[in-house]
């Protein structure tokens, strides 16, 4: 991927996630959350930082992040 690629991907996860903040590294593609998971949050399975080969396969990790989190409030997504 070249790096303008990269600028386009990034852009569009920072816009598309807002709580979370996005940057590659190493070849590794990296989300951090904004506010850090509370303590009931980690043991629902709530990760701070998430890592992947490909921003589609973080985009899939943090979709399966805001699922734990609507599951517990009770939305449904």
């Amino acid at each position: 991927m070249t790096p303008a690629e990269e600028a386009i991907h990034l852009n569009v996860l920072d816009q598309t996630f807002p709580a979370w903040r996005f940057t590659v590294l190493n070849s590794g593609w990296w989300a951090t959350k904004v506010d850090p998971p509370t303590e009931k949050e980690r043991k629902l399975g709530i990760h701070a930082q998430i890592r992947r080969d490909h921003p589609h396969a973080l985009v899939s990790a943090i979709a399966e992040q805001q699922g734990i989190i609507s599951a517990r409030r009770g939305i449904s997504v």
